[in-house]
């Protein structure tokens, strides 16, 4: 009985109620769903499928043979590819807002704008040798990459042009492209340049490219080929016209058959060399254009235009309808989900601040363990991760130091920054770090152990932090600049205007797509889209200073003081301030890939009682107490898994964490044959 029945709490100790919900007695027992959050999940089968009329996405949970449909509101005329890389679906197609989007269940989608592809998205794929996604479209790209499916990278309009890129695959560290215009084949080693094979096999467009490990095949649109298949990606071999005799839409192989779909007096073709072709029975005369093939783990579908929209076969040879209408106009795309077993670790913590311990070490960014001040005598001022090795910066008898395990670490000396580093970051090729010192503001390192100073010829006071943004290094602090880039980081142009950051730079972070960063002066927020043009955003948020800023993939937030220590936006322009209730100043913000960790300053005088705090939404804040730092907290690193180069996962369980193995519905899954897990302490 009392005021409340029900009450929650996030950890345990601190607790808010929530009413008697009309029971005017008590509440005796309550159930709960543990929070598994370390674990191997094994999804349950899913075909996603993209195409144009009342629905532009759809999903299946019985192999494609009932579909539900979900509307057109991420992709208002069509969706025109799909892949899924065990963590998250992304989709391309075309609209008045979105050509390119993402989702985590196939399911609910967040599209992503028209800034990538500004007319179509056209196809994106998933490698997980290079740990890219590559995406093809029309306008002001024609190419794209991302690590993480949500921060893109514009090539800029390259080889293809009319219809933009229109197919990609890989295979052994080749990419071959297809598309329309002067090439419509091409080829590149690393995704990012590439070299034309001209148009002699495919006059018109190559529309769909396939491997299986040995051999490459391609549908297309010519006077001469609608199909042609290659030994190594770069030689082709035109196959005539005989079979889809209009023109070839789409290739898939497995289960040791090719299907090629596409239009003519057949729209669907099977191979068992990827040469000879002998066209599918039954009902293709159903479906008028095959737009999309694929096998789904359990049998193949096919989509397109006709009577039919969607038809399955259990060996691409036979193929039946659906009598699905789940696309009124036609049927663009399949993928699924591959049933891949999902490996999610969380992503540890490291604090860094001033006290007895100046690193601290939390499996989650609410429990935390102290690792004493041995390394950072003073203070410690950031931490990052690359995937193999932390590297964090500080003051006192190192001002660089690093560890493999985020628990045991090693000092590098003081010798680069005399006094204090203040930020590390790695851009997957090389570490930057910056901090002050009698010779240097700016360091660099191939393996964040051994550094190169450069001086202090940008930032002759201190550089505060800095970032890459796929493009440039970007980096800001004080003295004869607040701003400055690199191409190559080691030779540094400084922004010549000190209007943007009248006193100093501190913080900065970047989506791929626009830099944010926060300092002290005539504004303490700005934004930039290249690096180099700086827009400042005034000090109504920040009244003082405005010292970090971090990015989630959906949005910002930033910390500082004055009218506010805490702040979110969902377009880094504008800003909402969450007010000083949680903590007296903010130095310190990351995104762990669960939940938001922030850490800074406790004023003696406050009635404030953290250094950490945390946050599920950005919004909402939870304290964590004060129990590593005494009165602050300087700076935090983990592992977002987003950005212009995400790391690799680190797939270690520390702390005693509990490692959950779990399935969609059902447990049991006929298509898993010799499954075998290995589990390495």
């Amino acid at each position: 009985g009392g005021t409340n029945a029900l009450a929650y709490s996030y950890d345990g100790i601190n607790w808010t109620g929530l009413g008697t919900f009309g029971l005017s007695c008590c509440v005796n027992s309550v159930g709960f769903n543990y929070l598994r959050e370390n674990t191997v999940t094994f999804p349950t089968n899913l075909t996603v499928a993209g195409g144009q009329g009342i629905n532009t996405l759809a999903y299946s949970y019985d192999s494609g043979l009932s579909w539900t449909g979900l509307g057109a509101s991420i992709f208002d005329t069509k969706c025109t590819s799909l892949d899924w890389n065990g963590r998250m679906w992304v989709a391309t197609g075309t609209g008045s807002v979105n050509t390119l989007a993402y989702s985590y269940d196939g399911i609910n989608w967040t599209g992503l704008g028209k800034a990538t592809f500004s007319i179509n998205g056209n196809v994106v794929i998933w490698e997980k040798d290079t740990k890219m996604w590559l995406a093809g479209g029309l306008g002001t790209n024609t190419l794209a990459y991302s690590y993480d499916g949500i921060s893109w990278i514009g090539l800029g309009s390259i080889i293809f042009d009319n219809s933009g890129t229109l197919t990609l695959s890989y295979l052994n560290g080749l990419w071959v492209a297809g598309g329309s215009g002067v090439n419509t084949i091409a080829y590149s080693n690393d995704g990012l340049k590439w070299i034309g094979l001209g148009n002699s096999v495919f006059s018109s467009s190559c529309n769909s490219i396939y491997n299986n490990g040995e051999m490459w095949v391609a549908a297309g649109n010519g006077v001469s080929n609608t199909l042609a298949y290659s030994r190594n990606g770069k030689i082709w071999t035109g196959v005539g016209k005989t079979y889809l005799t209009l023109y070839g839409s789409s290739i898939y192989w497995s289960q040791g058959v090719w299907v090629a779909g596409g239009a003519g007096t057949y729209s669907l073709w099977y191979s068992y060399d990827g040469i000879n072709w002998n066209y599918g029975t039954n009902n293709v005369t159903n479906l008028n254009i095959a737009k999309s093939v694929l096998w789904n783990g359990d049998m193949w579908i096919a989509t397109g235009s006709g009577s039919q929209k969607i038809l399955t076969s259990p060996n691409g040879v036979e193929w039946r309808n659906t009598g699905v209408t789940v696309f009124s106009v036609i049927g663009h795309a399949l993928g699924w989900n591959k049933k891949l077993g999902f490996v999610n670790i969380i992503q540890p913590v490291i604090a860094t601040g001033a006290g007895p311990n100046t690193l601290a070490y939390s499996p989650d960014g609410i429990r935390w363990r102290g690792l004493g001040n041995s390394v950072f005598t003073s203070y410690g001022r950031d931490a990052t991760w690359n995937g193999n090795l932390w590297v964090a910066v500080g003051s006192g008898t190192n001002s660089i130091a690093y560890s493999y395990d985020g628990l045991n670490w090693t000092g590098a000396g003081n010798l680069i920054f005399s006094s204090y580093g203040t930020s590390a970051f790695w851009n997957g090729s090389s570490w930057v770090a910056t901090g002050t010192g009698e010779t240097d503001t700016i360091a660099i390192s191939n393996d964040g152990i051994g550094w190169n100073g450069l001086g202090k010829i940008t930032f002759n006071t201190v550089a505060n932090d800095v970032t890459w943004n796929g493009k440039l290094w970007v980096a800001v602090g004080s003295g004869k600049h607040s701003i400055a880039y690199s191409q190559n980081s080691r030779d540094w142009t400084g922004i010549t205007s000190l209007s943007i950051f009248s006193t100093s730079g501190n913080g900065i972070a970047t989506n791929s797509k626009m830099l944010i960063a926060a300092g002290s002066g005539t504004n303490t927020l700005a934004y930039s889209y290249d690096g180099i043009n700086w827009t400042g955003l005034g000090s109504s948020i920040f009244t003082g200073n405005g010292f970090c800023v971090a990015w989630n993939g959906r949005m910002w937030v930033a910390g500082g003081n004055g009218l506010n220590t805490l702040a979110y936006s969902y377009d880094g322009i504008n800003w909402t301030g969450l007010g000083t209730s949680i903590i007296d100043a903010c130095y310190g913000v990351c995104w762990t890939g669960r939940k938001w960790v922030a850490t800074g300053f406790l004023a003696p005088s406050t009635l404030l009682t953290n250094t950490i705090v945390y946050s599920y939404d950005g919004i909402t804040w939870y304290g964590a107490g004060n129990d590593m730092f005494i009165n602050q907290g300087f700076g935090l690193g983990s592992n977002p898994l987003i950005g212009s180069f995400p790391v690799p996962d680190n797939q270690t369980i520390l702390e005693n964490e509990i490692l959950d193995i779990t399935s969609g519905s059902p447990y049991y899954d006929y298509s898993y044959t010799n499954a075998n897990i290995a589990i390495q302490s």
